[in-house]
């Protein structure tokens, strides 16, 4: 068996020409090479997908799959080759998706900072939830203007042939758009259905396409924001973080929580690509080093482990003794917030610091509305 170098099908060994599109082929000799996951590839197409986790412990073994789209295989020399159209092509697979699903379209944003990734994992050759500078998704997403929640998927197709038998454009950008987008909602288990779940996700109000491909590699990257808080305003200045915005009606402030990172540093591509932890197939969102909580009521205090510290149990049952503040909403309308509070202590520490606003309802259905690295507010 082998596979047409055009699009991607299965071919008889035995035969010189593709059922599907007609492309005259040369007989290939399988050269096997076994990947980490244990799946022997030969001069064939393959899908890898990654995704976004809170938790590493909910992560299954990424999944590695020979991709073959269903989709009609056209003349690759025809089809438009408008950035705008794949990214149009690609929001219309996903609010599909959606629909099927039961939950509202999502619209597209103007955060680049999926394609962003897109062209640094094209340019560097690798393929992680970390970029070249070291830092995870939702930095890049807060240093491109980003102020909601962000979710990150991506995926990506490589096209392994001898040099003399690769043929310039072998990729359609559609088929290979639709095969990823197909794979991350239909044949998702390996992730524990974690990409579908980010794609189907009703809180989801936008989201941003990376798309970037040569003639051997083609990376495909979802954003899929959260803006249900209607910010107005959210500065830094110097050492004290304003805040002021609207709640979306029935949900209040659950927590706003301070999550470390290490220090951005440039990375090669091999480390990327064969290092842990950038190269498992999930990021998190650091770890907790702070929380901003409201005044306790009147003739109440917080209990503290230490001068200014709380203690907190993580989800493996940890105690944890971490720095707290204050803060107080100056807005008396309701459903506004109006936040000014002192964020010196976590700028002072070593890393970049994420601080995540946590919404929740009347049904205690809890929602990261909001997450921005102070270090990378613009």
């Amino acid at each position: 068996m082998k596979f047409c170098p055009k699009c991607g099908y299965f071919v008889n060994s035995n035969t010189n020409s593709c059922p599907k599109c007609g492309y005259i082929t040369k007989k290939i000799v399988p050269q096997g090479s076994r990947t980490k996951t244990g799946v022997v590839i030969a001069s064939i197409v393959v899908l890898i997908l990654g995704i976004f986790l809170l938790t590493p412990q909910d992560d299954e073994n990424s999944q590695l799959v020979v991709s073959n789209s269903s989709m009609q295989t056209q003349d690759i020399q025809n089809l438009p080759k408008s950035h705008e159209e794949f990214v149009q092509f690609a929001l219309n697979l996903v609010n599909d998706d959606r629909k099927k699903h039961g939950v509202l379209p999502v619209s597209l944003g103007n955060n680049s900072a999926a394609q962003n990734h897109a062209n640094d994992m094209l340019q560097t050759k690798y393929f992680s939830h970390w970029n070249s500078d070291g830092v995870k998704p939702y930095v890049t997403y807060t240093f491109f203007g980003g102020r909601g929640g962000v979710a990150e998927n991506i995926a990506y197709t490589f096209s392994k042939c001898p040099t003399f038998n690769c043929i310039p454009s072998v990729f359609d950008p559609y088929n290979e758009i639709e095969t990823l987008q197909y794979g991350m909602m239909y044949d998702d288990a390996a992730s524990n259905w974690g990409h579908r779940d980010v794609i189907i996700d009703p809180n989801n109000t936008q989201v941003n396409f990376g798309i970037a491909f040569d003639n051997e590699n083609f990376y495909f990257v979802q954003h899929f924001e959260t803006n249900i808080i209607e910010w107005t305003k959210i500065e830094l200045l110097i050492t004290e973080l304003k805040m002021v915005g609207k709640l979306p009606d029935e949900f209040s402030i659950a927590q706003i929580g301070i999550f470390s990172d290490a220090n951005p540093k440039p990375l090669s591509g091999k480390t990327l690509n064969e290092e842990s932890p950038y190269n498992q197939n999930f990021y998190d969102q650091g770890k907790l080093v702070g929380m901003i909580l409201e005044p306790p009521q009147t003739n109440s205090y917080y209990e503290e482990c230490d001068v200014q510290k709380i203690s907190f149990t993580d989800e493996l049952g940890n105690m944890e003794c971490i720095y707290y503040e204050i803060y107080n909403n100056h807005s008396n309308l309701s459903n506004y917030i109006d936040i000014f509070v002192d964020v010196s202590y976590w700028l002072e520490l070593d890393g970049v610091h994420t601080l995540n606003v946590v919404l929740s309802n009347e049904q205690n259905e809890s929602v990261v509305a909001t997450s921005i690295t102070l270090e990378y507010l613009q």
